[in-house]
């Protein structure tokens, strides 16, 4: 197993939107961020995070599918359901990625259904292992990542991912400012 290539990926589904909405985003998180999340202890296990990011993410990439709406959330991870149910975690930086998913949601008027949905089952499965090629089949949209602000401040040298060779292109985007420092879902 490499513990520093860590990979995460949503799939967003809207059929009430006009003309229904099936896109995807699928990265690398960066050396840095893993990092930070492992911390001084060496903890290599970050399977939390990288389902929490992909949830907190997918608001930044799609804020109009979000706004004045509620939503569906499949994650492949209990503890970051429990985390996004309670809007809490006892670890630090899945509580900065439960924040920031939360924050969006008071800023758009949205709210979430969290449950799990084991990796095979899962939509958001395929991208968040950088594959494509069944989503682009469907007739999915692909979607650089949007990476917060202070991300890109915080770890000024990250090599971030803004596309995903092939699937599509799109500048590096960072998201809006704001207070929140930090922050394999299907929605529907």
């Amino acid at each position: 197993v490499n513990y520093e290539h860590v990979t995460i990926g949503a799939v967003l589904i809207d059929r009430a939107a006009a003309g229904s909405i099936f896109k995807f985003f699928g990265c690398r998180v960066p050396i840095e961020v893993l990092q930070s999340w492992r911390g001084a202890t060496g903890q290599l296990q970050v399977v939390g995070q990288a389902e929490l990011l992909p949830v907190w993410m997918a608001k930044l990439i799609w804020p109009d599918a979000f706004q004045d709406r509620q939503y569906i959330a499949f994650l492949d991870s209990d503890s970051a359901r429990g985390a996004l149910i309670k809007g809490y975690s006892p670890v630090v930086f899945s509580a900065e990625l439960v924040e920031g998913a939360w924050m969006e949601d008071v800023k758009r008027g949205s709210s979430g259904w969290y449950d799990r949905v084991p990796g095979p089952s899962n939509l958001g499965d395929d991208p968040s292992r950088l594959e494509a090629t069944a989503l682009l089949r469907a007739g999915a949209q692909p979607c650089a990542p949007v990476w917060p602000a202070e991300w890109l401040a915080r770890w000024p040298g990250a090599s971030w991912c803004n596309v995903i060779e092939g699937w599509c292109e799109a500048p590096l985007t960072p998201a809006p400012s704001s207070h929140v420092q930090e922050a394999g879902v299907t929605f529907q």
